[in-house]
């Protein structure tokens, strides 16, 4: 069910779409949640599969600062139809829209 290239894919046209909004905006707090899903998605895959890869304590309290700031992000748009959109395209590739 969860394809981990759709979701990757609906991220990066997030990001790509909203990265110069500002901080505040709906569009900014949507395009810093892509961001930490796509960066946390990233070092996931590096953790399972590159056997030398290391990530130092400092890197790990930074990643989890990060995806709470995601997740203060998402609670102040997760009533928005743009999130709806987006979680949409995180399960669905976009010919797959009704």
């Amino acid at each position: 069910m969860f394809e981990h290239r759709t979701m990757a894919a609906a991220s990066s046209r997030r990001i790509a779409e909203y990265k110069g909004a500002g901080a505040d905006s709906v569009e900014g707090r949507l395009c810093s949640v892509a961001t930490s899903f796509r960066r946390m998605q990233d070092f996931r895959h590096r953790a399972d599969y590159d056997l030398d890869a290391t990530l130092s304590a400092l890197d790990v309290w930074a990643c989890i600062d990060e995806v709470e700031a995601a997740f203060a992000n998402w609670a102040q748009i997760r009533n928005e139809p743009l999130a709806h959109d987006y979680l949409f395209s995180l399960l669905f590739r976009d010919k797959d829209r009704p």
